[in-house]
């Protein structure tokens, strides 16, 4: 998984997509490992997501 600072995109944590979509972080994380989404790691544990992606995704519900 790439790193956050090589996007110039802007990026929310799983917990702001989640708070947006609806979806468990859990969901949002298979999602990014499944391909599904766009992941970018910030550091060991941190997960950030294309917040154009989720607003998309949310678009599409």
């Amino acid at each position: 998984m790439p790193q956050s600072k090589d996007f110039p995109m802007p990026l929310i944590t799983l917990r702001e997509a989640a708070e947006r979509t609806g979806f468990t972080t859990d969901h949002l994380r298979k999602r990014v490992h499944a391909g599904e989404l766009t992941g970018f790691r910030r550091g060991k544990r941190l997960i950030l997501v294309d917040s154009d992606e989720i607003d998309a995704l949310t678009s599409r519900l």
